[in-house]
């Protein structure tokens, strides 16, 4: 192998040390470095082989971690796949896979993050402001009520 090749595989290795990529993340970022089209199929070929990319596990990934710490509707989750290249037949399979209930947990495990900083107000301003956090994070309409009528007792 050439030494041009060896230097931008381990670049692109390093791109990937931080957390997993996809596909296309790796590609833009190979582009913008401004590496020859040729060099960066034969790297994605190289990272495929050795298992270092998969748009199904990195897809997986990004699932479980946009549900854990800052949750976010899965509506929101999957436009955030689909901008990070990931193909529609990967995110609707992984549709089928997830927990139907997972938007709902996620809406109460923010609700029950953020429900204690509004104690003081009165229900009906509760109410607002934590229909206003769902909403920013994606959750539809009925199903943000459901939540807060199960967390906010009039």
């Amino acid at each position: 192998m050439d030494l041009t090749f060896e230097r931008y595989h381990d670049l692109a290795l390093r791109f990937l040390s931080y957390r997993p990529r996809s596909e296309k993340e790796v590609i833009d970022y190979l582009k913008k470095k401004r590496i020859h089209e040729s060099i960066i199929d034969r790297i994605i070929k190289s990272l495929k082989e050795k298992k270092f990319l998969n748009d199904i596990e990195f897809a997986e990934w990004w699932i479980e971690q946009r549900t854990g710490n800052r949750p976010k509707s899965f509506r929101i989750i999957k436009m955030e796949l689909r901008n990070k290249g990931i193909g529609r037949d990967i995110v609707d399979g992984l549709s089928e896979k997830v927990d139907k209930n997972l938007d709902e947990k996620s809406a109460l495990k923010l609700l029950d993050k953020h429900i204690k900083r509004f104690e003081k107000l009165s229900t009906k301003e509760v109410y607002r402001k934590l229909f206003q956090l769902l909403a920013r994070r994606g959750f539809d309409f009925d199903l943000i009520k459901k939540v807060i009528d199960k967390r906010v007792s009039p």
